[in-house]
């Protein structure tokens, strides 16, 4: 009796073990779960710069997101109450072309569009290098194989290895991560301060979303291949949202 009385106590002392370490087990997961980052959420434009609200945005996440003003973002839509935002609305955030291309982008106190006031800061040499605020530097080791014009090439080409890392080429937060611009392939577009903005184009991989903050050098992306095969980042800075020639930053 006695045998069978201990035999009774061990296989009950085994289930209690073997609940134990479930437990364990599963606290363990969901701490592991917990401790582990969740990419932040991409928010796609279409062709034309518009973004479709989801459930849970708002009319200030979507402001910081991509770097416009609540005011400008107002305007652009035509809403009157920054609170009301409905499933499925479309909002532009991204600049008009042509001849409206600053509509909006500034106001006087009534929230009324105007002109943006003329920026002069010191120049460093003849060819217009005006103070950015920050010292770039190259987002990928490789040579230049096609040089800005300003408007056929509005960046450079840089080529490389497919699979090579991008960085970035200065603190800044992602304001797009996404490939829904033609002729860009997987693109990201990151806002430095209030001057400079800079876009990385054609990559295989995108490894930041949108509102996540960046350090200078902080891998961001992968090289991909262009339209033509070819492994290459395409990097453009947009100085006061017009394109600058970024070989005359790059050390």
């Amino acid at each position: 009796m006695k045998a069978i009385f201990q035999s009774q106590q061990h296989i009950k002392l085994g289930i209690v073990g073997v609940m134990l370490i479930s437990l364990v087990a599963c606290s363990t997961q969901k701490k592991t779960e917990t401790m582990v980052e969740k990419p932040a959420p991409v928010y796609p434009i279409s062709d034309d710069g518009f973004y479709t609200v989801k459930a849970g945005d708002t009319l200030s996440h979507i402001s910081v997101h991509f770097g416009r003003s609540i005011e400008t973002l107002k305007c652009w839509n035509n809403i009157s109450n920054k609170n009301i935002l409905q499933i499925g609305q479309k909002i532009r955030v991204m600049p008009y072309k042509g001849k409206d291309a600053k509509k909006c982008l500034t106001f006087t106190e009534n929230n009324k569009s105007k002109e943006p006031p003329k920026v002069e800061p010191p120049v460093l040499n003849k060819k217009n290098k005006v103070y950015i605020g920050v010292q770039p530097v190259w987002p990928v080791k490789g040579n230049v194989v096609s040089s800005f014009n300003g408007t056929t090439q509005k960046g450079i080409d840089i080529a490389g290895k497919e699979g090579q890392s991008i960085q970035a080429i200065a603190d800044g937060m992602v304001v797009y991560a996404g490939e829904e611009l033609k002729g860009y392939g997987k693109l990201i577009v990151l806002r430095h301060n209030h001057l400079l903005m800079s876009t990385y184009s054609h990559n295989k991989n995108l490894v930041v979303g949108v509102g996540r903050q960046v350090k200078k050098g902080q891998k961001i992306a992968e090289m991909g291949l262009d339209k033509n095969g070819q492994s290459i980042l395409h990097l453009e800075m947009l100085i006061n949202n017009k394109p600058a020639n970024p070989a005359l930053y790059l050390p």
